[in-house]
C-alpha cells in the first residue's frame, strides 16, 4: 500500500452521482486521506474510496475529465474535471494510475478539435483574404474577363451620353477628315471584334483623348490641332483602343466596388456595376495599366504600318507645350486615365522601337480629302 498521510490539505471539486441523492447527485470535493480519496458533500455521509482498487476512467469533453468509481460503492460515480488532479503526484506517481494519468495530461495540452476545427477556419479566412488582396489583380482581372461585353458596352453608352450632355460635339469637317484619315488606317489593324469603335470630337482646349467602356473614344479638338503630324494622334487613339480591348477600365471598376459586388457579377446581377459607371470618368488607370496600353498600342500602330514613333513624339509635342505655356501638361491627358509625360515612360517607348524588326517599312498617314469624311466620323 502506498502511504499519502502528508496529502490531506489537496482537494478538487467534484460531482458523485447516486439514485438516492437529491436529484441523483451532490456537488463536493474530492480530498486525499490517508490511501484514500474521500468525497466530502453536505448532506451525504463522507464516501471513502482506496486509492489502490479505485477505478479511473476518462470521458466528457475532449476525454479530459476523471470519472472514478470503487467495488464497495457499487452504485456510486464520482466526476472530477479539474485538470489539477492529473497533475497531482497523488495520481501521478501512483504505481497504478500514474501511467494513465500523465498521458491524459499531456493531452490535456493539446488543443481540442474543435478549437483546432475553428482555428484552420480562421486560417483558410485570413488565408483567403490575403489570397484576394495579393492577388487581386488577377481575380479583378478573371472577373471581368467574365463579365459581358454587351454589359460593358450598356455601361460605356450611358457614360458617353453623359459626357455628349455637358459637352459640345465638333463636326467641323477638316477636324472631322483629320481624325478619319487616321482611323481608317489604325481600326483596321484592331484584331479585336468584340468592339465598334466610335470616335467623337468634342471642343476643348486640353490636349486630351479618352477611352469609354464598349468602344466609344471622344478626342479634344487641342490634340488635333497642337498635334505636329497625324502619328502623334494615331499614337494617342492606338493607346486608347487598347485601354477597351484590355478592358482596363471593366477592370479598374471591379477592383474597385467591394467584393459583394464582385460576387453579385460572378451570378449575373449587374445592377451595381451600372451604379458604378457615373464613376468612370473620375477613374485613374495604374501604371500598370499605362504601360499594358503604351505595349499594345505600340503593337497596333505596328500591324497597321503606321510610325508607332509618333506615340513618343506625341509626350515631346506635350513637353513643349508645357515650356510654351508654363502650363503643367502631366494633367493634360486626365479623364478616365492619367498619361504624365515622364521621360520613364518615353524610354520604355524606345526600348520597344529597338524590337521592330531592322527594315521594316512604314507608311505615311495619307490626309482624306474634306468632302469624303462623313459626319460625326465613326470608324467601322
Amino acid at each position: 500500500m502506498t502511504a499519502w498521510s502528508d496529502q490531506n490539505s489537496r482537494s478538487w471539486p467534484a460531482t458523485a452521482y447516486q439514485n438516492a441523492l437529491p436529484n441523483g447527485l451532490a456537488h463536493g470535493r474530492l480530498a486525499v486521506e490517508g490511501n484514500d480519496l474521500v468525497f466530502h458533500a453536505g448532506g451525504v455521509p463522507p464516501q471513502r474510496l482506496p486509492l489502490d482498487s479505485i477505478d479511473l476512467r476518462y470521458g466528457g469533453f475532449n476525454n479530459q475529465q476523471v470519472f472514478l468509481s470503487h467495488p464497495r460503492l457499487p452504485e456510486w460515480t464520482f466526476l472530477c474535471a479539474d485538470p489539477e488532479f492529473l497533475k497531482d503526484d497523488v495520481i501521478r506517481t501512483h504505481p497504478v494510475h500514474g501511467k494513465g494519468a500523465k498521458r491524459k495530461h499531456r493531452a490535456s495540452k493539446k488543443w481540442p478539435w474543435p478549437v483546432k476545427a475553428m482555428l484552420f477556419m480562421t486560417m483558410l479566412f485570413v488565408a483567403g483574404i490575403s489570397a484576394l488582396w495579393i492577388y487581386r489583380g488577377a481575380v479583378s482581372d478573371y472577373i471581368a474577363s467574365k463579365i459581358p461585353v454587351d454589359v460593358e458596352k450598356q455601361l460605356g453608352e450611358a457614360v458617353y451620353q453623359d459626357v455628349k450632355s455637358r459637352s459640345k460635339e465638333v463636326t467641323d469637317p477638316a477636324l472631322v477628315a483629320q481624325l478619319k484619315a487616321v482611323t481608317d488606317r489604325l481600326v483596321p489593324a484592331v484584331k479585336d471584334t468584340r468592339y465598334e469603335f466610335k470616335f467623337h470630337i468634342i471642343e476643348n482646349d486640353t490636349i486630351n483623348a479618352f477611352a469609354v467602356p464598349g468602344g466609344h473614344i471622344v478626342v479634344h479638338t487641342a490634340l488635333l490641332k497642337k498635334a505636329k503630324r497625324p502619328e502623334e494622334i494615331a499614337g494617342v487613339l492606338a493607346h486608347e483602343i487598347s485601354h477597351i480591348t484590355r478592358r482596363h477600365s471593366m477592370r479598374n471598376m471591379v477592383s474597385s466596388l467591394g467584393t459583394i459586388v464582385v460576387i453579385q457579377a460572378i451570378f449575373g446581377d449587374y445592377s451595381a456595376l451600372a451604379e458604378g459607371a457615373s464613376n468612370l470618368l473620375s477613374q485613374k488607370y495604374s501604371r500598370d495599366f499605362e504601360t499594358e496600353a503604351d505595349a499594345t498600342g505600340w503593337k497596333y500602330l505596328v500591324d497597321a504600318k503606321i510610325d508607332p514613333e509618333g506615340m513618343i513624339d506625341f509626350f515631346q509635342t506635350l513637353l513643349d507645350e508645357e515650356k510654351k505655356t508654363g502650363m503643367d501638361m502631366s494633367g493634360a491627358m486626365e479623364l478616365l486615365s492619367t498619361h504624365p509625360a515622364t521621360a520613364g515612360r518615353m524610354e520604355a517607348l524606345r526600348e520597344l522601337k529597338k524590337e521592330v524588326p531592322v527594315g521594316t517599312k512604314f507608311e505615311p498617314i495619307v490626309p482624306v480629302p474634306v468632302e469624303a469624311a462623313p459626319v460625326p466620323a465613326t470608324a467601322p
